[in-house]
């Protein structure tokens, strides 16, 4: 797992971004990736601990607050 100053950079990818998944898993990031994962599903994810998200669709991010 990659770390800046003691923090643990994780990541969550959506449905269509399997490859850019494996990428970050390749690098040595914590990277959260499932077929099945929608909308619903990253908003209770995200909101359970310090997650990067990367989202297709803007939508999913309008729904997340920061």
């Amino acid at each position: 797992m990659i770390t800046h100053n003691s923090i643990k950079t994780k990541f969550i990818c959506d449905i269509h971004l399997g490859k850019l998944a494996r990428l970050l898993r390749l690098l040595g990031f914590d990277t959260f990736y499932r077929k099945d994962l929608h909308g619903d599903e990253i908003i209770k994810i995200v909101k359970t601990g310090p997650f990067n998200l990367f989202e297709v669709f803007y939508r999913i991010l309008l729904r997340v607050p920061f």
